[in-house]
């Protein structure tokens, strides 16, 4: 009797035997993994919005040129004859805020000096200082009040430009002293 080695072949899945399906497959399976990763978020928008303003829009009150803001206070170094870019009042939530920006014809360093004399001479309290080759600026306090005086030069045309901003309660006004 002859040794016969009785070989099983084992019947292959239809994928492994068809390149085609086999690759088909893959691709299916990479975008599932890939597609499947990113998951849509679908927001519901509420009928109502979940919290309503209680103060009035915000309004700004533009001041005359020769004119100044609301509470300014009437010793602040101010140029005559400047042309005055800015000149406004506006109301934000419980606080009021007034700008005066204009045109200086006196250096960035003369601009510093100066409104830095006058906040210590008007017993400001000094919180910040920055000093800088083309802007500087001083922000201080005197309760309820706080004033901000920034001044930038423009080195393409060395214009300098002064902005001086007070903030306060829109109820207290600061008489022009």
């Amino acid at each position: 009797m002859e040794n016969q080695t009785e070989i099983r072949q084992t019947a292959k899945p239809a994928f492994l035997q068809n390149p085609t399906l086999l690759v088909v497959l893959v691709l299916l399976v990479a975008g599932f993994l890939i597609f499947g990763s990113y998951q849509t978020v679908k927001i519901k928008k509420p009928s109502e919005p979940a919290i309503q303003s209680t103060s009035p829009p915000e309004s700004i009150k533009q001041i005359p040129p020769e004119k100044l803001p609301s509470f300014f206070p009437a010793k602040i170094p101010l140029e005559k004859n400047a042309q005055v870019l800015q000149n406004y009042s506006q109301i934000i939530g419980n606080k009021e805020q007034s700008t005066r920006q204009f045109i200086s014809q006196k250096s960035l360093e003369e601009n510093f000096k100066l409104y830095k004399k006058y906040l210590i001479d008007d017993k400001w309290e000094i919180i910040n200082v920055t000093e800088g080759a083309e802007i500087n600026s001083l922000s201080a306090k005197k309760a309820p009040n706080n004033l901000n005086i920034t001044i930038s030069q423009n080195k393409q045309t060395n214009q300098v430009i002064v902005d001086i901003t007070l903030v306060g309660p829109k109820l207290i006004k600061e008489a022009n002293d």
